[in-house]
């Protein structure tokens, strides 16, 4: 299905240029911008809805003959039976000896092949010759668009030209610039309301307000990107959790060991789309093509101050200049990359010593952001000493996460974690602790259920991650229990005072009596707030009161809403 979106303005603009034609007032639009914008989409629309033959031709840089597009747009004509259109009126004539090419003059027996073309067309009935990827044509075929649009305004067409803007420059090729007869339609990138509508006609329903967020950011609004993109995603998965703490989930951010090929093909750039950066890229100098490859390393926003100091404002200004990089709307001199489609395609096509290296050297320049340290330490883990020291900085950044309550960043940063160090007990129990704290109680639960914990103290403190819960949840929270209380014994500690006040909890909640040995009591609460830990003490009281104070709402409460 073909979703087409937005442009209104664009198309009154050409159903304004297509009555000019029809009036005997022919013209021509140029209709320009950066590759994958939607200037064919555009076009498509138009003819579909204008009335009037179409007469269509592609130029190539794939080494077609002179002329053509011209040809195709000619055959066309003919095979829909407009009058002297005939693509054999383009067959060359002999060559004239005398004409000087060094001189730049057109041999007459050429000139007399375009003239002869131009005025049959030009003479043609009302119509739409649209010649498309003008940026490709032969020299030739620019000389008859040249040709065609000096006599426009005696005749009934309408000449639509698309032409690729490759350097973001927003100016025409030279070769182009001075057309007679001629508008310029550049077109910009699609609104966030334009892609919500496209995920919307594509979806066959409603769409999360997020990912139009994200596939617009993500697309800066290249209508080819937002399609590629769209047509990558998969749905979300159903959440799952294998033992040991589950996938990384990363949300964006970057798998650790450094290896753009550990990307999944929703994750990587279409071939089509790497191609069309790659060639982008290939205008610019070495150094500011190496500069970059550190930019894309960086991520989305850009700070200068984190780049070598060789020769980085110039290379930066080049980039500027290609409309690589754009100036940051926010304040603090930043840049960004015009499209991030752009960034990850210039990463991806960095060797692996080129990112490796770019990710160590970006993990020297940052000291004051735990979340940039650990995505440069995970991006550069690929021996044991440098995974030691991603999983240590991904746990960082989990805690500053925390202490922001930020708790989804911070499950993502420790599953990251867990990605490099293995199944790192510790790393889990604050994954579980941090899935709690979001109300993902099935979540937490099954990461204290599979964890490694076969020690004593690691058992009882996943018994009483998740805590105040009843309902679908007091199976497993039984279960921690058993497993802590059977590797604890009978010993006289807080963890096992916590792990019994636990356990008195829930029986409270289901109306049952608690185990001999099992009534947590003042004992219970005073080991565990001698043991400094108010807040497992607290837990201890609750325990012992929660059947008195007839606490329903917390006991309960079920597996909560927002579970994995």
């Amino acid at each position: 299905m073909t979703v087409f979106v937005g442009r209104a303005a664009e198309l009154a603009a050409l159903h304004r240029a297509a009555d000019q034609a029809r009036a005997g007032r022919g013209t021509a639009v140029l209709v320009t911008g950066e590759a994958g914008i939607g200037k064919s989409a555009l076009v498509d629309r138009f003819t579909a809805g204008a009335g009037l033959p179409l007469l269509l031709g592609r130029a190539g840089n794939d080494g077609a003959p002179a002329l053509w597009p011209w040809r195709r747009i000619l055959r066309s004509g003919q095979d829909q039976g407009l009058p002297g259109l005939d693509p054999d009126a383009l067959l060359p004539g002999p060559a004239d000896p005398a004409a000087d090419p060094s001189a730049g003059r057109i041999p007459m027996a050429q000139f007399e092949v375009l003239d002869r073309a131009a005025r049959a067309l030009l003479a043609a009935p009302a119509a739409v010759v649209v010649l498309e990827d003008v940026h490709w044509a032969d020299p030739a075929s620019l000389r008859l668009l040249r040709h065609v649009c000096a006599d426009l305004p005696g005749s009934c067409l309408l000449v639509v030209c698309t032409v690729r803007d490759p350097d973001g420059a927003a100016s025409l090729p030279a070769a182009l610039s001075d057309l007679p007869n001629t508008t310029e339609l550049r077109l910009g990138g699609l609104t966030s309301a334009d892609v919500a509508g496209y995920l919307r006609g594509a979806s066959g329903g409603p769409v999360d307000p997020a990912r139009v967020d994200r596939v617009h950011r993500q697309s800066g609004g290249n209508a080819l990107y937002v399609r590629e993109l769209t047509r990558l995603e998969q749905p979300p998965a159903a959440s799952s959790l294998p033992p040991g703490g589950g996938p990384a989930a990363s949300g964006g951010e970057p798998r650790p060991g450094g290896e753009a090929d550990t990307a999944t093909p929703a994750d990587r750039l279409p071939a089509e789309l790497r191609r069309i950066v790659e060639t982008r890229l290939s205008r610019l100098s070495p150094a500011c093509r190496d500069l970059l490859g550190g930019c894309s390393a960086i991520g989305a926003e850009i700070d200068p101050a984190l780049l070598p100091k060789d020769d980085r404002e110039s290379l930066l200004a080049e980039a500027v200049t290609a409309g690589i990089l754009v100036e940051d709307t926010a304040p603090g001199g930043r840049l960004r990359f015009a499209h991030d489609l752009v960034r990850q395609a210039r990463y991806e096509t960095m060797t692996r010593p080129e990112r490796l290296a770019w990710h160590r050297r970006l993990a020297e320049a940052v000291h004051d952001d735990p979340a940039a340290l650990a995505r440069h330490r995970l991006r550069a883990a690929v021996d044991a000493p440098s995974r030691r020291a991603a999983a240590d900085a991904a746990r960082d950044a989990a805690a500053a996460a925390a202490r922001r309550f930020a708790f989804e960043d911070a499950v993502r940063w420790l599953d990251q974690a867990l990605t490099v160090a293995g199944d790192d007990p510790e790393l889990i129990l604050a994954a579980a602790e941090a899935e709690y704290r979001l109300g993902r109680i099935d979540a937490a639960l099954r990461r204290c259920l599979d964890g490694p914990f076969g020690t004593a103290d690691l058992a009882a403190r996943a018994a009483v991650v998740v805590r105040g819960v009843g309902g679908s949840a007091t199976p497993a929270v039984l279960a921690l229990c058993a497993r802590a209380e059977a590797l604890l014994g009978d010993e006289r500690s807080a963890r096992r005072a916590r792990v019994l006040a636990q356990r008195a909890f829930i029986e409270a909640s289901l109306g049952s009596e608690p185990g001999p040995g099992r009534e947590p009591g003042p004992g219970a609460a005073g080991d565990a707030d001698r043991a400094g830990d108010a807040d497992r003490a607290g837990d201890a009281d609750r325990a012992g009161d929660a059947d008195r104070a007839g606490d329903a709402d917390r006991a309960g409460g079920g597996s909560a809403a927002g579970g994995s």
